[in-house]
């Protein structure tokens, strides 16, 4: 009987060894709060500011950035509004969705292209080659 109880509790104490060992899963902040990363870029060829927000009306931190640069903002994951704006008065947006852990970037383009009278226009576009608002020679004189 004792030699039985010995050998239960050795088959116990080491099934409980080789259980308690399982790896246990982590998870990334990222994945537990649920935030990514959203790197807004200027190729406009013109200083200019962006900004990422949740709504049309939110308020975030504007930054101003060089053509070619761009700033970082770490954001909750779902759709979120990324900005452009010349002057910081006058703002296009675009929309995206990111996910959580994401770390994406979104770049505003321009094109010159020439206007009906003769003048010079300046087309900001998306990611996708959309034209989100047109801005004529006048406009860009006048910043």
């Amino acid at each position: 009987m004792k030699k039985i109880l010995m050998t239960l509790v050795a088959i116990i104490f080491t099934a409980t060894i080789f259980t308690s060992c399982e790896p246990v899963e982590t998870r990334k902040d990222c994945e537990i709060n649920s935030y990514g990363e959203m790197t807004i870029r200027n190729s406009t060829g013109f200083r200019g500011y962006v900004d990422c927000t949740y709504t049309r009306n939110g308020v975030n931190y504007e930054a101003y950035v060089n053509s070619g640069s761009s700033h970082k903002y770490q954001m909750d994951a779902g759709s979120v509004y990324v900005w452009f704006s010349f002057n910081g008065n006058d703002w296009v947006y675009d929309t995206e969705y990111l996910s959580s852990c994401e770390n994406t970037t979104y770049t505003w383009y321009y094109d010159k292209k020439k206007s009906t009278d003769g003048g010079l226009n300046l087309e900001i576009k998306n990611e996708e080659g959309e034209v989100i608002k047109t801005i004529t020679e006048f406009e860009i004189g006048q910043r």
